[in-house]
């Protein structure tokens, strides 16, 4: 089997440079007629491929005819000329050779991105993949997205459950003092539906029973923590029923007693659960201003000591369940949006179905699937040249069998078949 070079390098380490040299270089010792034909190169992206193109040609005509060049094409005519042990008229007359091939044969030279390549491997085999062969390869993910949300959004009113869902997260975001309009969210949740792992998150959230059991779970802590806020509020509330709010320092004590008696507590404060001024009341057990009147100054003292028990508890489980809280009730309502997404998935596959459109994030996956059920060779007959053509001007079937012998895979030969063509090569296979 062929070896495989690996260089590990970071940004302006010389990575160009070196994949420069192997092209050229493996182009040089090839004495095929087109001697850039069997080779491939792949980059991420445009600019890229567009760089290493034009690097390879000026190195080249550098090469040819010794003119002036940068230090670059210098160093790589040095060192190519050093590992190949060439004179300078061989790889003079090489490089023009090749120059010349890449001028006559520029379809075959071959430096692309990733995205390109898989594009012409769908290409060769789309019957196969029953795609429709005039399909068109769309980059803007986000532009079909949109269209699946808007599609969904508007069945809102035709379809009862989902129109009640998408009440009861309007309504959420409302009580939560944020934008009511949902359609943000589901667009953003939406692009989880292009991640290499979408076919296994789809079968998972689509199970509605599942959702609904977890909402449950979760509907349950956050009932829990809310009677448990009711349950301390009121408590406050009755203790100080007939106590002037004027009493308080500052009103601090009323004016937490309304933030913690009114859903949806996003208004205690999670960093230190209570402001500096009524948590140094709590500790030093000090509630009155000093202008207090008499009256409220004995009804304060008389809860003081119950008030204290009450909001040091009330400190413990905040400590405890505020931040826990927060979390199952953002979960339970997204929960809906993740509900929502094979709705979403049904619309963008119909979308792209109708508009023969594939996104360039599926590639992988549709040939994955093809692969799983087809013998991997398969794939070499759908691809044209130059990658899987000729070995050294031999014909496809010899070019076979060196492959074969490279993977250390035996060739037998059944003597009892008769062709209708015959041509002595003398292989050294066995």
């Amino acid at each position: 089997m062929s070896n495989f070079n690996i260089y590990k390098a970071s940004a302006g380490s010389g990575k160009t440079y070196t994949l420069v040299k192997e092209y050229i270089k493996k182009a040089l010792i090839n004495d095929a007629k087109i001697s850039h034909k069997p080779l491939l190169a792949i980059t991420f992206t445009n600019k890229a491929a567009s760089e290493m193109k034009s690097r390879i040609i000026s190195s080249l005509f550098y090469f040819s005819n010794k003119y002036n060049s940068d230090s670059a094409s210098q160093k790589l005519y040095k060192d190519l000329k050093l590992e190949l042990g060439y004179s300078d008229k061989v790889l003079q007359d090489k490089s023009k050779k090749i120059l010349l091939d890449i001028i006559h044969y520029y379809g075959l030279f071959s430096v692309s991105t990733i995205d390109k390549f898989v594009h012409k491997v769908i290409k060769g085999f789309s019957y196969e993949l029953d795609l429709p062969s005039s399909f068109t390869v769309e980059m803007d993910q986000d532009k079909i997205i949109q269209e699946g949300v808007s599609a969904v959004i508007d069945e809102a009113g035709i379809d009862s459950e989902l129109t009640n869902g998408l009440l009861k997260y309007s309504s959420y975001k409302t009580t939560e003092n944020k934008k009511w309009d949902i359609e943000e969210d589901l667009f953003q949740v939406s692009k989880e539906l292009f991640k290499d792992q979408k076919f296994v998150f789809i079968n998972k959230v689509s199970d509605v029973t599942a959702i609904k059991s977890v909402q449950r779970i979760l509907f349950s802590e956050i009932n829990f923590f809310e009677k448990e806020i009711e349950s301390v509020a009121n408590k406050i509330k009755k203790l100080t029923q007939g106590i002037s709010s004027s009493s308080f320092y500052y009103k601090d004590l009323p004016n937490y007693l309304k933030k913690i008696n009114k859903k949806p507590y996003s208004q205690i404060e999670i960093s230190d659960q209570f402001n500096k001024r009524l948590y140094h009341s709590i500790q030093k057990n000090k509630w009155y201003k000093n202008d207090a009147t008499s009256e409220d100054k004995k009804s304060i003292d008389n809860i003081s000591d119950n008030l204290h028990i009450i909001l040091n508890d009330l400190i413990q489980f905040l400590k405890r369940s505020y931040s826990a809280y927060r979390f199952y009730k953002q979960c339970y309502h997204s929960f809906f949006l993740v509900s929502v997404l094979s709705k979403i998935d049904e619309k963008i596959e119909y979308i792209k179905k109708e508009n023969n459109i594939i996104h360039i994030s599926e590639f992988n996956q549709i040939i994955l699937r093809f692969l799983k059920e087809s013998p991997v060779p398969f794939i070499y007959e759908k691809i044209d040249y130059p990658w899987f053509g000729m070995i050294n001007n031999y014909g496809e079937d010899i070019s076979f069998q060196l492959r074969a012998k490279d993977a250390g895979i035996d060739s037998y030969v059944d003597t009892s078949i008769i062709v209708g063509h015959e041509k002595s090569v003398v292989l050294d296979l066995f």
